[in-house]
């Protein structure tokens, strides 16, 4: 088993299945989805690093429906590192998988404050006179998956 995988393994066997993640996830409240809270995340990479599940871009898509914000952490009693688990299982699907262009692009653009800075405003104004919904068209931004839609 490598490195990755090891840590992977350490984290999700913390978890206990109890459900204490699901009242505290906000994309679980949103779409009230197992696979948008800890518990089913932690499953999914089980059922990767177990069971040999495939590797793929609905497994790379839930993953990344993850804000990282570590609430189902908090609210753990295992205290199970859910946001460490998630990047390293990013890391692994992207080592496999590669990374999308979005994900690249953005890595990019990341680097650069003051484009960050200057898109923001934009797309600020871009909202406050209702012109988000043509920007949408255009830029993938601001949207989700259908699937994860309620």
């Amino acid at each position: 088993m490598r490195p990755i995988e090891k840590d992977l393994t350490n984290i999700v066997n913390q978890c206990e299945r109890c459900g204490a993640c699901l009242p505290v996830c906000p994309l679980y409240a949103i779409t009230g989805r197992e696979i948008s809270v800890a518990r089913g995340k932690n499953a999914a990479i089980r059922a990767m690093l177990g069971n040999g599940a495939a590797v793929n871009a609905e497994l790379q898509e839930a993953l990344d429906f993850c804000l990282l914000c570590k609430a189902c952490t908090t609210a753990c009693p295992n205290k199970v590192s859910t946001d460490e688990a998630m990047e390293l299982a990013r890391e692994k699907v992207a080592q496999t998988l590669g990374n999308s262009l979005s994900h690249k692009l953005t890595g990019k653009v990341m680097q650069y404050p003051l484009i960050v800075n200057m898109a923001s405003k934009v797309l600020s104004l871009c909202k406050a006179t209702k012109l988000d919904c043509i920007v949408g068209k255009v830029l993938p931004i601001g949207s989700c998956s259908k699937k994860y839609q309620s």
